[in-house]
């Protein structure tokens, strides 16, 4: 026989797994669950109070307990939702400022590093020598902008930088020429358009005749620096940059002594003249090579003459093509020259 105060035990159980059950089905909040328990918690504890018809004051009191029980846990329960509503408003807000903080930032660091790209490639253009460190900058900004800068951007980055490496080798310092400049800061000019897109400069991009102003302007300014250069040699009435005159020279022996193999032809320009009396280790070591041998260590094309009128061909049928990495190693190559063409050649 089961006694009395084992069947509220046993409805009291029953009732827990159910709103178990509901809460779990339901997802109710706990302190929805919570006051629907205490409830019915109550009423199966004091039911017998309740309707007992001597217990008004009792009864009364109990109604009054449950009423503030149910507003205490019904304004916790509100309190405690608002303020998760408060700290996911203040973590979103906080979120977004970090963001704009982050942005700014950025911006700020890419106008610097932007403005100290075009510096390190301006100088790389009109200084006479550059050194080892000076090249290792222009590979540092390059791989700088890899980290913060767009990929059109990077892309106009890697072809400055393989310009810039294209003139100056390990083993030879030399200025660029007129028409290294100007193809250069036409580069200039259109990596300038592209990092104000990318720093979302207000205002339309630069247009193509603004850009095209621009590669003229700079045209005309390495004109004026570059009147009075002193790098021109005359050879055969014939004025010449220096890498211009190796060629001159190369084609006037070629023609001239009917050259049949490249080894006679390196017996007048050996590859020690390229590099002040030395074996140079760099992957264009010589003066004039095959067309086969100089295509291996020339990917890019533009360590040798390659228009189709610079190549020239020997009596034996090979094709050779002249190196055009030419700086302060032009003097060391005109004092060792043979002197019947050493003689030949005027520094103007």
């Amino acid at each position: 026989m089961v006694r009395f105060d084992d069947q509220y035990k046993i409805k009291g159980l029953e009732m827990k797994k159910y709103l178990e059950k509901y809460k779990k089905n339901y997802e109710i909040p706990w302190a929805y669950a919570s006051i629907i328990f205490l409830a019915v918690a109550l009423y199966i504890g004091f039911d017998e109070l309740l309707i007992s018809e001597d217990a008004g004051t009792a009864r009364e009191t109990l109604n009054a307990a449950i009423g503030a029980i149910f507003v205490i846990v019904t304004t916790m329960y509100m309190f405690t939702a608002q303020t998760k509503v408060n700290m996911k408003m203040l973590r979103q807000e906080k979120e977004i400022e970090q963001d704009k903080e982050l942005s700014v930032e950025i911006s700020k660091n890419r106008l610097k590093l932007y403005e100290s790209a075009l510096d390190t490639w301006r100088q790389s253009c009109s200084i006479d020598e550059i050194t080892k460190a000076q090249l290792g900058e222009v590979i540092h900004t390059h791989l700088h902008l890899a980290m913060i800068g767009s990929e059109k951007l990077l892309n106009s980055s890697d072809k400055i930088t393989k310009q810039i490496m294209s003139v100056y080798s390990d083993d030879t310092n030399s200025k660029m020429d007129n028409d290294q400049q100007n193809k250069i800061y036409g580069d200039l000019a259109v990596f300038v358009s592209l990092a104000r897109s990318d720093l979302k400069i207000p205002g339309p991009e630069l247009s193509p005749s603004l850009i095209a102003s621009f590669i003229e302007n700079t045209k005309q300014a390495s004109k004026i620096t570059t009147s009075r250069n002193y790098d021109k040699f005359s050879f055969n009435g014939e004025i010449y940059n220096k890498r211009q005159l190796v060629l001159a020279l190369v084609k006037y022996v070629v023609k001239t002594d009917k050259i049949e193999t490249l080894e006679d032809l390196k017996e007048t320009f050996k590859d020690t003249l390229w590099n002040n009396g030395k074996i140079s280790k760099n992957k264009s070591p010589h003066i004039v090579a095959l067309v086969s041998t100089a295509e291996e260590v020339d990917h890019l094309k533009e360590r040798h003459f390659w228009n189709d009128d610079d190549i020239m061909k020997l009596g034996n049928g090979d094709s050779i093509v002249v190196n055009n990495q030419w700086g302060n190693n032009i003097n060391y190559f005109i004092e060792y020259l043979p002197a019947h063409l050493k003689t030949k050649i005027k520094r103007k």
